[in-house]
Parts: structure tokens; sequence; C-alpha cells
């Protein structure tokens, strides 16, 4: 069996493995599949210090589910008593047992994910994805940035979930881009920023697909560019005049959706790019979800391509606060992966309470990336328009 059909097969066991995981519950299934699972990772000679490293990343979620389970009832209760000073606490332990059994079920897909991930070579990934049908721009986008990238998605150091040592993206220069450029409209270090990435990709492309249509090449230009404009915020440090906190790139994420959005010629411009900015970022290990980590892109591409064209304000206040709008309903989307690793614990309510800091956050820098979109490029020929005046 060639190595694509051996991909082909570990992405549909991956699929049909995550929905097992999401309908199943039973003590005996998880930890079953979690014995088969470890088996599969030590058979394909993985190292097994890249268990521990997806366990690691996994700590605050793990210790945010075991809260929110210690303090409800179930069905046969054991409460216990913790004093603490002149008080006392009581945790249910057998919530507790639920709660360690449902991070189980978490780990057990985020290490499968990783399994597939290091086990399989990038070209056979790639050809297994477009062997289960994944539509051919996101599929070109793929290949596209890993050879900008100048590597990822093979077997690599087996880091288990973090990124690739062999080879990193090369990491960009640009200038620091402070909250009080982005309230003044003065963007110009993040549009020459994102010009170099277009530069780039255009100049990729050139000769490698000539018999694909002009109007195909186009969009992959769009895709790719914002695909690798996307991947090196994963090495910037940006905003300093803002604190980081989760969604900070939001500011930079959502504008560049919303390009691809309008700039392509295809209605699903932002969908193709954030998936190919997601399914890239899995291959290079970026993320601690796993396979969960593409809805952090895909929902927010979605989103994009179909709010953009209700994006129709004229006057400037009026354009300023559909994109204050829009950025926030992106920057919800920007929480899906969370979404759903909280549903796929089986949490209680209590969790979302846990995570609403998290939420507020990707919100509110989705919200100020409005300032961004409201000054930054529509398409190529602005983009380019903008970057010689």
């Amino acid at each position: 069996m060639s190595p694509g059909s051996i991909t082909q097969l570990k992405l549909f066991y991956l699929i049909a493995l995550a929905f097992i995981m999401f309908a199943f519950d039973q003590p005996a299934v998880i930890v079953g599949l979690l014995v088969v699972q470890l088996l599969f990772w030590l058979g394909s000679a993985l190292p097994v210090a890249g268990i521990w490293t997806a366990i690691r990343r996994l700590r605050l979620f793990f210790l945010i589910i075991i809260l929110s389970f210690a303090f409800i009832g179930t069905d046969n209760d054991q409460w216990h008593s913790i004093p603490i000073g002149p008080w006392a606490i009581k945790i249910n332990l057998t919530s507790i047992q639920l709660a360690l059994l449902m991070c189980l079920r978490v780990i057990t897909l985020v290490i499968a994910s990783n399994w597939v991930r290091l086990s399989s070579p990038k070209d056979a990934f790639v050809g297994g994805l477009r062997a289960i049908g994944l539509p051919e721009l996101v599929a070109l986008g793929i290949d596209a940035t890993l050879d900008n990238l100048g590597g990822g998605g093979g077997r690599g150091k087996g880091d288990g979930g973090g990124r690739h040592r062999d080879k990193q993206p090369e990491q960009d220069n640009a200038n620091s881009l402070t909250f009080a450029q982005i309230r003044s409209g003065d963007v110009t270090v993040a549009t020459d920023w994102f010009a170099r990435h277009f530069k780039k990709a255009r100049e990729a492309l050139a000769d490698r697909y000539q018999d694909l249509p002009a109007a195909t090449i186009h969009d992959l230009t769009i895709v790719l560019g914002v695909s690798l404009a996307i991947m090196s915020l994963k090495l910037l440090q940006i905003l300093p005049g803002l604190p980081v906190a989760p969604g900070h790139k939001n500011i930079l994420i959502i504008p560049l959706l919303l390009f691809a959005a309008r700039a392509t010629h295809g209605r699903f411009g932002a969908t193709s790019t954030s998936m190919v900015a997601g399914i890239v970022s899995f291959m290079l290990g970026y993320g601690k979800y796993g396979i969960l980590e593409l809805a952090h892109f895909i929902v927010p591409g979605m989103l994009a391509d179909v709010l953009t064209p209700l994006a129709r304000a004229t006057s400037r206040s009026g354009r300023l606060l559909q994109f204050i709008l829009i950025g926030a309903v992106l920057g919800l989307g920007r929480f899906a992966a969370n979404f759903l690793i909280i549903v796929l614990a089986g949490a209680p309510q209590i969790a979302f309470l846990l995570y609403l800091p998290i939420l507020i956050s990707q919100v509110t820098f989705g919200a100020l990336s409005g300032f961004v979109s409201l000054v930054f490029p529509k398409d190529a020929k602005d983009l380019e328009k903008q970057n010689q005046g």
C-alpha cells in the first residue's frame, strides 16, 4: 500500500475517532481507544516524550475541567471536605473521577491528531487530504504554503504537539504596530508587512502553475499571501502597546481574512484561506488541541465570507462601526476550538464561565481589529496603490 493510501486511511480513522469521542462517554470505550492510540504511537517509533508534551500543554485545560466538575453532584456522590483555615470546601470525588475520564477523552483525540501528523510524510499528507475531497484551491494553497515556509508536515523531531525544530518558518522582520497607530488610522507598517508576503506569494506562483486559469492563479496568490502572513504571526511579538492576551493577534488576522473574502474571485475565499492556514498550522504542530485547532481558523473564515457582503456602509463612521461588529463576531469564531474541546470533555456549564475571560479577550481584540480593517486594502490593486502612495 502506498504512503498516500496509508495516510488517507489515517485521516479517515482520525475523523471516525472524533465522532466516536463526541458520541460515547463509556469508560471502557474511552480507555480502550486510548490504549489503541498509544500502541499506534509506539508502533510508529515516535518518541514517548511526545505524549507527555501533549499532556503538559493541556494542563490548564485539565485544571479547568476538574474544577468545573469538582463541585457538582452526581448519582453516587462522595463528598470530601478540605479544610482551608476556618472554612471547609466540599468537593465531589465521584465528579472528579468523571472529570479525569473526560480528560482522557480529550487527550486521546489530541494524541491521535499528533500521531497522524508526525507519522505521515508531507506529500502523502497533502495527497491524502485531496483524496478525501479537499477543494483544489485549498490543496494547492497548502502545498504552496508549506514549500514557501521551507518544511513541515513530516515526521520532524517527534515532539508530539510542539513546533517542528528541523525547519521553522523564516522570521519576519516586521516593525512594531502600536495601538496609537491603529487608533489614528496609520497602519502602514501592517500593509507594508502584508505587501511583502503578497509579493513573495506572487513570485512563488509566477512559473509554478502556468496551466491553471488566470482566475485560479489570482485566488491562489491571495490565499498564499494571506496564509504566509498569518503563519508569520506565530513567530512575531506584535502590538507592543497592547497587553499580550488570548486573541491579541486577531487585530491582524481578522483584517487578513476580510481581505481574502473581498479580493478573491471565488465565493469562499476567506474559508479556503482559513482552511489552508489551519491545516498548515496543524501540520507544523502549532496549537494544543490537535485536529480541533482547525476550528480556530475555519469558523472565522466562514463568518468572513458570510458577513463581508453585508458590509455596505459608505460613511467612515458607519464603515468603522460595521468593521468593529464584524470583527467582534469573527473574534467569537476564534473561540470555536475552545468551545469544541469543552463539549468534547462533556464539562458542565461552569466550565464556560471559567473560560469567559478568554472569550472576552477574543471578542475584544476582534472588535479592535475594526480600526485596521477600516483602512486595510480591499483587494490586490488597492494593496499596490497604498504601497505606491
